[in-house]
């Protein structure tokens, strides 16, 4: 069976950071997408969708540093759906992506498309790749602690988008 989830959207909040007195780290966050299509009249129509996002240990801690509202995050993760019963005795089954890998791919700040100006250059990094990355505190590391030979620019980014 197959659990996959990729999506290119912009966080639509500030991650909600928790840490735990083991250690662990958890983000939470909402990243919006959206699609764009003329009606049978011709006006212009959007739907946006918007997708709860936790992202765990190294991956949490690249968010909690690097990523705030509005930054542009090609993410990679499974869905997961939970059950909880609320003060009024209510049941939930409330879905999350649990991320897997994330990309920077702008943060709200850019204004060229350098990886100067990128807040991670574009970088990708994945769950597995960051394990052994407990203790970075910059970019650098975080790059190396992922296993990224190369810092691509934004633009590159959208050239490599596989949909």
């Amino acid at each position: 069976m197959i659990n996959k989830v990729m999506l290119l959207g912009y966080m639509g909040n500030d991650p909600e950071i928790h840490t735990f007195e083991d250690g662990g780290v958890v983000a939470n966050f909402s990243l919006a997408t959206s699609e764009k299509w003329k009606d049978k009249n011709g006006i212009k129509q959007e739907n946006t969708e918007w997708h709860r996002c936790v992202a765990y240990q190294g991956l949490a801690k690249i968010v909690q540093d690097y990523c705030k509202k509005g930054t542009l995050l090609h993410i990679e993760g499974k869905l997961q759906t939970r059950k909880y019963t609320d003060q009024n005795g209510t049941e939930h089954y409330p879905t999350s992506i649990i991320l897997t890998a994330l990309k920077i791919v702008r943060s709200p700040n850019d204004t060229a498309n350098t990886a100067d100006n990128s807040a991670c250059g574009g970088t990708a990094h994945s769950a597995d790749s960051l394990k052994k990355s407990k203790g970075t505190t910059n970019k650098s590391d975080y790059a190396k602690a992922s296993g990224a030979s190369e810092v691509t620019t934004p633009q590159d980014d959208f050239n490599n988008i596989p949909f």
